[in-house]
């Protein structure tokens, strides 16, 4: 199952999901203001949206949508095209879940995304980390192919997968 992001009940499982990610040991108290204002902020956006992916009613992962041309990165040279949308997963500890549940529902986002006319193409970005290994398998095993290798430590391995003909 596929949400929005609703702010007071959503925003201190991203946190955990973005500490695990991060491998860091944030403090809760102190950034957990700037999370509610950032989440606030995608729901008002026509640009971004957020959503967190559920299993049995749990949550699983978080996925945030954006807009490729009207958010360009500036640490990539990557030059999106219209139609292009950046999909950027937040899944934690993937090792504690089977990784066919993570294929299956990293197939339902891209499906349902592709459910949009204006969504041609589908961009995950993934920058080096802990995780990276396991999240390009699971998106080469979801059909998405390599767009761009990293030219700098600072810009992200990009991968990509056009809408169905």
């Amino acid at each position: 199952m596929l949400h929005h992001v609703g702010t007071d009940q959503d925003i201190p499982f991203i946190f955990d999901l973005l500490k695990k990610e991060a491998d860091r040991n944030w403090d809760i108290t102190q950034l957990l203001e700037s999370f509610r204002d950032t989440y606030a902020y995608i729901a008002g956006s026509h640009t971004s949206q957020a959503f967190i992916v559920q299993l049995d009613g749990e949550p699983l992962f978080e996925i945030e949508t954006h807009n490729a041309r009207m958010h360009v990165d500036q640490h990539t040279q990557f030059q999106p095209l219209e139609g292009d949308f950046y999909i950027n997963l937040f899944a934690g500890a993937m090792d504690k879940v089977d990784p066919a549940v993570y294929l299956a529902a990293l197939h339902l986002c891209r499906n349902y995304f592709f459910g949009f006319p204006e969504v041609q193409r589908i961009i995950v970005p993934l920058t080096a980390g802990n995780e990276t290994y396991k999240y390009s398998q699971l998106v080469t095993a979801a059909g998405f192919g390599k767009l761009m290798d990293r030219s700098k430590p600072t810009e992200p391995d990009l991968y990509s997968i056009s809408r169905p003909e």
